[in-house]
């Protein structure tokens, strides 16, 4: 389970460094793809909250 874990923190981390910096990129793809990142991003810390309710 451990494993799982660490594995979805790191996709949840690599996520947040993937967000593109609005001084570096702006308009309406930037942000489309920051809220995309930002919903996956959520998404996996449901899943690991569920996960963690498995775990006996």
């Amino acid at each position: 389970m451990d494993e799982i874990d660490h594995s979805l923190l790191l996709a949840m981390t690599q996520l947040q460094a993937a967000t593109p910096n609005p001084t570096l990129w702006g308009g309406l793809a930037s942000s489309s793809l920051a809220q995309g990142l930002e919903k996956l991003a959520g998404e996996l810390q449901n899943l690991r909250e569920r996960l963690e309710s498995w775990v006996l």
